[in-house]
């Protein structure tokens, strides 16, 4: 769709500005930059060098996302491989799973490979990109497999993971590259750091009479970075949970078409209108309604804290889903899925809970009645659990707690225990944080 800028923001005298700032160093094979050496206009500079090097390295290359997949996940794969093939190097981006119609919208011709094109290659490199898990269980058997036979591994992510040789199956002969910024407000905001830094390594020019202190962007770059702005719209839900980094990325990349002056947050207000097209559900209203209707919900006091607990059965979600497919047959597994997760975040915010849990059973004996097709887009596991928590920390905490991963606000897990014995473990937890706390503010 965004081959080239939407022609309200093309301009093609003007720059856009991405002032420099003093280099961070990474600690070690985990490239975690330290947060407070970084300043929010170093967005260029922010990706470690070691990094953009290995993402640029010559031979195949496969970018790999986890299914179900969302719309960072689609689209930073996309978009770096976009990359890639822009320094006339290989790459193909795949997800084990069908290209949800928003991001594919936005894509455009940046599209991502199908199983026959991947099955048939061998890769050099395989970059694995918001993979939410230490291990690679949701990237699929065809991944899996170009996975261990790669020379080199990189992983790009924001979730609160650790991936290690180990916990990805490779032995160790296999390089490997982590960056993970569990603070990123998404891995696509970390594919934009990587875009900036390759263009200015290799063709930018510094333009003063325009820009001081700035760069002037080829058009080349912006195509590929207008996609990451709607990657990061729908991480952040639309923008409402974005940080200093993504909104003056917005600022940069509009700029030419507003007035200088104007804030940040504001441009990114209006910029996030023209996403809300794009990223509106597929999924028919009357099946939006009854899904809904579906949704329990009830509020708990768990040691002073107010807590959500929401739940839907995972048939439930089959059912809407059939039945949306009968309607419009594009819509996928997980549209419907971050449809329901929407209505579930926006119950958090409006109760004002302190944490909200919302879990999706799916028994075995409901299992056994579905159709194949259906039960591989559940869950593992048969309870899936989603965490969300304004408080920080809390979220991923407490996922960890309970043998899942996360990232900032938001978190998960699947678990064979039933609901019951999840909710005591998550209570115990709970009253344990706050009890760590209280001692410390005591100390």
């Amino acid at each position: 769709m965004w081959s080239s800028p939407p022609p309200a923001w093309r301009s093609a005298d003007a720059a856009v500005r991405v002032p420099t700032a003093k280099r961070a160093q990474g600690n070690g094979p985990y490239c975690r930059l330290p947060s407070a050496a970084l300043t929010t206009t170093g967005l260029a500079r922010w990706a470690p060098r070691r990094i953009v090097t290995a993402v640029l390295e010559k031979g195949s290359c496969l970018i790999v996302g986890d299914r179900p997949g969302d719309p960072d996940c689609f689209i930073s794969a996309g978009c770096l491989a976009a990359l890639r093939r822009d320094r006339g190097l290989e790459a193909d981006a795949y997800v084990d799973a069908p290209t949800e119609s928003r991001s594919k919208r936005v894509l455009g011709r940046f599209r991502l490979a199908a199983e026959a094109e991947v099955s048939s290659k061998h890769y050099d490199t395989v970059i694995l990109v918001d993979n939410a898990e230490s291990s690679v269980e949701r990237i699929g058997a065809l991944a899996r497999e170009k996975l261990m036979c790669a020379k080199r591994v990189i992983v790009i992510d924001h979730h609160e993971t650790r991936p290690t040789r180990s916990s990805l199956g490779l032995s160790e002969g296999t390089e490997l590259f982590v960056w993970r910024e569990p603070r990123a407000d998404a891995t696509a905001l970390m594919v934009a750091s990587i875009i900036l830094q390759a263009f200015s390594l290799h063709e930018v020019e510094v333009e003063r009479s325009l820009w001081p202190e700035g760069w002037a962007l080829p058009v080349r770059a912006r195509a590929l970075l207008w996609p990451l702005l709607a990657a990061i719209y729908s991480d952040t839900r639309g923008y409402q949970n974005a940080g200093p980094r993504s909104i003056h990325l917005v600022r940069h990349l509009v700029a030419q078409s507003h007035e200088i002056d104007r804030k940040p947050r504001r441009i990114a207000r209006q910029e996030a209108g023209r996403f809300f097209r794009i990223f509106d559900t597929p999924v028919p209203e009357s099946v939006r309604r009854w899904l809904v209707a579906q949704c329990s919900e009830s509020s708990e006091n768990w040691s002073g804290w107010s807590v959500g607990v929401f739940q839907v059965p995972g048939t439930s979600l089959l059912e809407a889903w059939s039945a949306a497919r009968r309607r419009r047959p594009t819509v996928t597994w997980s549209e419907l899925l971050f449809l329901v997760l929407d209505h579930f975040e926006l119950r958090v915010r409006e109760a004002g809970f302190d944490l909200g849990l919302f879990v999706i059973e799916t028994s075995r004996a409901d299992r056994s009645a579905l159709d194949a097709d259906l039960v591989k887009h559940l869950p593992s596991r048969p309870v899936r659990i989603s965490i969300r928590s304004l408080r920080d920390d809390v979220a991923t905490g407490l996922a960890e707690a309970l043998g899942g991963h996360g990232k900032r606000g938001q978190a998960g897990c699947t678990t064979e225990e039933s609901i019951e014995e999840v909710l005591t473990r998550a209570r115990s937890w709970v009253a344990e944080a706050l009890g760590v706390r209280n001692n410390r503010r005591a100390s």
